[in-house]
Formats: C-alpha cells, sequence, structure tokens
C-alpha cells in the first residue's frame, strides 16, 4: 500500500489535472466530479473490506485514511476552484 505522502502527493496531481481541465472548459469539470466520486467509493470499499482495514489501522492508523480522505477533498476543490476560473474569465470576456 502507498504511504500518506504517496496518496497526497498523487491526488494533488491529479486535482491540478482535474482543475486544468475544467479551467480549459467548465463542463470538463465533470470528469473531475467523476474522479472524486470514483476515489470515494474507493474509499468507502476499502473500509469494508474488514481484513484490509484492520491491517491498515494497524500498521498505519488513522492517518492513512484521513489522507485518503483530504486527497479526494484536493481533487473536489481543484476542479470547483478551476471551473469556478473558467465561468470568471468567460464572464468577463
Amino acid at each position: 500500500m502507498p504511504s500518506n505522502i504517496e496518496n497526497l502527493l498523487k491526488a494533488i496531481i491529479v486535482g491540478l489535472f482535474c482543475g486544468f481541465l475544467s479551467w480549459f472548459r467548465w463542463w470538463l469539470g465533470a470528469i473531475g466530479v467523476i474522479v472524486f466520486i470514483l476515489s470515494v467509493v474507493g474509499i468507502v470499499s476499502l473500509w469494508q473490506e474488514v481484513h484490509m482495514r484492520e491491517a491498515l489501522l494497524h500498521e498505519q492508523g488513522w492517518n492513512y485514511f484521513g489522507s485518503l480522505v483530504i486527497g479526494s477533498l484536493f481533487i473536489l476543490v481543484f476542479t470547483a476552484a478551476g471551473a469556478y476560473m473558467s465561468l470568471c474569465r468567460r464572464k468577463n470576456a
């Protein structure tokens, strides 16, 4: 399993990419929302797997699931910020 730092770095990179897409065209933010939903589904499914949950909590603690949640929120926030900047840019043009 990747470390907390790796989880956050991957989420920031994916979030910046989704933010750029939504900045380019606001409706491309739907891709970022889909990635966010898939990320949340992955976290929930990891939590539902009892043996994996117990192993991760024993090995890395609550921080691991916290980093996954924060990473998912990065994706959503970057996508929303990109879409907002795209709409503002479009309004000013």
